[in-house]
């Protein structure tokens, strides 16, 4: 969500700033039930409830969350469930959106000579700049087909690949994770060196590949579910 963030910064400097987004966002803000932080709310319990009931812990969540501000009245609106979708944690955003610093609108239908066309027949004119972002794909053309990951569950801890013996090539941050992304690339670094420097051993490789199996099964109980 880093672009977001940008799109926070952008606002301090620009008159107005549109936001065209495909399938919405969850914004969810810092400040939790009676001014606690967000954090504090997140215990193991909550997450073990999330894990064994994840529909209801959804909508219970997704409840909350539109209670502080409504996401279709914005034309945030979601298409799917808050475990499926990108989530963006930010106090300051609902003010923008209110104040019309930011206006979100539906997906690009086509870029004009000096402005650009929505899919809901909406038309911007006299466009400063315009910031695509689109994504990328984790690739290693560099690689054989048999050492490169083609997604997460090939990966032990999201960096470590299951069909490789021996811990000589590691992944971090090469997979979307749920959570901040520098502070768990920091993580796996530091344990890859562990591994790699110190000469400590992973488990047992059956013993890499039930835990692989399990956390994969979780994050599709939550996230399908």
């Amino acid at each position: 969500m880093h672009i977001l963030n940008n799109i926070f910064t952008l606002c301090t400097f620009l008159l107005q700033v549109n936001l065209s987004t495909r399938s919405g966002i969850w914004l969810i803000e810092r400040q939790a039930k009676r001014g606690y932080p967000l954090d504090f709310m997140v215990t193991r319990a909550t997450i073990m409830l999330t894990q064994l009931f994840p529909q209801l812990a959804s909508r219970f969540l997704e409840k909350r969350v539109n209670d502080a501000i409504d996401h279709k009245l914005y034309g945030l609106d979601p298409q799917k469930s808050l475990f499926q979708s990108t989530s963006f944690v930010c106090d300051e955003f609902a003010f923008k959106l209110m104040q019309g610093a930011v206006h979100v609108r539906k997906d690009v239908k086509q870029f004009t000579k000096n402005g650009v066309e929505f899919v809901d027949g909406s038309k911007f004119e006299n466009l400063d700049v315009v910031i695509l972002c689109t994504g990328y794909s984790s690739s290693y053309p560099f690689l054989s087909a048999d050492v490169a990951p083609k997604d997460m569950t090939q990966l032990y801890l999201t960096m470590f690949p299951l069909n490789r013996k021996h811990p000589t090539i590691v992944y971090p941050g090469s997979f979307r994770f749920r959570g901040s992304f520098i502070v768990t690339i920091e993580m796996q670094v530091r344990y890859a060196v562990k591994i790699i420097k110190v000469n400590t051993l992973l488990l047992s490789h059956l013993l890499i590949q039930n835990q692989s199996k399990k956390h994969v099964c979780s994050i599709l109980n939550v996230c399908i579910n």
